[in-house]
């Protein structure tokens, strides 16, 4: 084993084991060393760590963006859905109703399916108005609307009505009313309930929808404009929803009074 002096240019130095491959050299340069390691350690995960943030700030706004997305789907939904004015008495389509932007045309002197001479066209077309006048009701439905129902004797639900129909059915013996010639004679006690029947469902109801006035040449009377877009309940998709419940009083099996029997259009 060899050994050196310590030098006087040296003071820092110790003696040196020259087999040894201890690392004996300056301590201020080891701890540099040191340093610039941990610096270039630092530099190695600095990247790392930013791009570990980047990832979970990206998760985190692609969750709240996804968030708002379905929340406003689901608002549109609910909204599409829900009737315009309160709902305040139940009714079993309460949860059924879709609310759309329609065109209104009640010129005078329009004509269509509904208006003028009795045809076989017109026939057909008041008859499917009136087509789901009867409908079945479950029996949880009933027991919310706390009314009596006539329970069908085929098991399939209980007697009822949805109201639009019964205004229809009377709008439609008004209107045979005006062509005695070509309908079966109505009594007047009959109209009577009919024309009052429709005056309330036209107060309850009120067509809150807004019109306007023009001048046509050659009239000093002010002219109405009765065309325009309303907000209406979507008719299609509310009869189908009736349609599913419907059935005859004339089937012979639905409706049999325990007292007469069967019903029959001429009991």
């Amino acid at each position: 084993m060899e050994y050196r002096k310590i030098s006087k240019s040296d003071p820092y130095s110790a003696y040196t084991d020259k087999s040894s491959s201890e690392d004996l050299s300056h301590p201020s340069q080891r701890l540099l060393d040191n340093e610039e390691d941990a610096n270039l350690n630092l530099e190695c995960r600095v990247p790392f760590y930013r791009r570990r943030s980047f990832i979970r700030a990206t998760i985190a706004h692609s969750l709240i963006f996804l968030t708002y997305t379905i929340g406003f789907i689901g608002l549109i939904t609910w909204f599409g859905q829900q009737p315009c004015p309160p709902t305040l008495t139940y009714t079993p389509i309460q949860g059924s109703v879709k609310w759309a932007k329609t065109w209104y045309d009640g010129s005078l002197g329009k004509q269509d399916k509904y208006i003028g001479d009795p045809r076989p066209e017109l026939e057909v077309a008041w008859h499917e108005l009136v087509s789901n006048n009867n409908l079945r009701f479950t029996k949880s439905e009933i027991e919310k609307l706390g009314k009596d129902a006539i329970e069908l004797a085929d098991g399939s639900g209980y007697f009822g009505q949805v109201m639009v129909y019964h205004h229809l059915h009377c709008l439609k013996s008004v209107r045979q009313a005006l062509y005695p010639n070509a309908y079966e004679k109505t009594s007047k006690e009959h109209l009577d309930h009919c024309i009052d029947d429709i005056r309330q469902a036209l107060m309850c109801n009120p067509d809150i929808s807004a019109s306007t006035f023009f001048w046509e040449d050659g009239l000093r009377r002010p002219q109405p404009d009765f065309t325009l877009y309303k907000t209406c309940v979507d008719w299609d998709h509310f009869n189908k929803w009736a349609t599913k419940r419907m059935f005859s009083m004339y089937d012979q099996k639905s409706l049999i009074n325990s007292k007469f029997g069967e019903y029959s259009s001429t009991s």
